[in-house]
């Protein structure tokens, strides 16, 4: 069994589900746990799907952007800055990869959503009201596309997603697409029922972590990380100490050192940082 009451100088919080509440705020109490964290010397970073614009308000609302301040975006595709905005890693999926996906997807009535390689975000149906949510939550302009290239037209893409309000399709299409050739050079993930995400091979939020852990000299042990969903599964396994929320998915809690007897609704991270990273005074 884990050790729980390791020194942790690292936080790896994921946000959606984990970090905001439902009405996707952040509870003054976690606010306030962040902040002791930081003052304590301890690096806050966020780990999620989304788009670093998504994610950069709470950040400072956390008190966590500053020289040295990264965030991890796109599930693991990419490490932010988040000074500068630039990244100090980046992976991306072919423009080969993005057609071939697009046309299954296709094929099952599904719509594509996705971030270039240059972060810029493109819906093929501008008019799927889950593919404007995805703008909407990262405080983004979107272009139109329709993902199908060759090679007067190619552009690699750090994400892509096939969005629907039925998550049983999103299960059929899973199973369709893991049995391509193709396959085996690309990651699934889930971050949403609603949403099924296509990253490029090895990319997850452990993977990223783990790089993370090498550019601050940190040993991944001293690592606590916070999440909900399946896209969070390989960050809590890698790790030192993985941290499912009381609201995560079966998988996770399964996967997990530690199931918080709280929600994202009940300020699970505050409880979270509280029990297991803070030093006593």
């Amino acid at each position: 069994m884990t050790e729980i009451n390791k020194k942790i100088e690292l936080i790896a919080l994921d946000v959606d589900g984990t970090l905001l509440r439902s009405d996707r705020t952040l509870s003054q109490k976690t606010i306030d746990c962040v902040h002791k964290a930081v003052e304590q010397g301890i690096k806050v970073v966020i780990a999620t799907g989304r788009h670093y614009g998504g994610i950069i308000n709470y950040a400072k609302e956390l008190n966590i952007v500053n020289d040295g301040a990264y965030a991890i975006c796109f599930n693991g595709s990419g490490i932010i800055d988040l000074k500068t905005f630039k990244p100090v890693y980046k992976q991306t999926l072919s423009s080969s990869l993005v057609t071939q996906i697009t046309k299954i997807s296709n094929k099952h009535n599904l719509d594509m959503h996705g971030y270039r390689d240059d972060f810029e975000l493109f819906l093929q149906n501008e008019k799927n009201p889950l593919s404007v949510l995805e703008a909407t939550m990262n405080f983004l302009p979107y272009k139109v596309d329709d993902f199908i290239y060759d090679e007067n037209k190619a552009y690699d893409y750090m994400k892509i997603l096939s969005v629907s309000k039925d998550p049983d399709a999103l299960d059929v299409l899973r199973k369709d697409i893991e049995a391509r050739d193709f396959f085996k050079d690309i990651n699934i993930v889930r971050s949403d029922k609603h949403f099924l995400e296509y990253l490029p091979k090895h990319c997850s939020k452990g993977h990223a972590l783990t790089e993370l852990c090498k550019i601050l000299s940190i040993n991944i042990e001293n690592v606590m990380a916070v999440g909900d969903a399946e896209n969070d599964l390989e960050g809590i396994k890698r790790a030192g100490l993985g941290v499912a929320m009381k609201n995560a998915t079966d998988i996770l809690k399964e996967n997990a050192d530690v199931v918080l007897p709280y929600s994202n609704d009940e300020d699970g991270v505050a409880y979270a940082i509280e029990k297991y990273a803070l030093k006593s005074i």
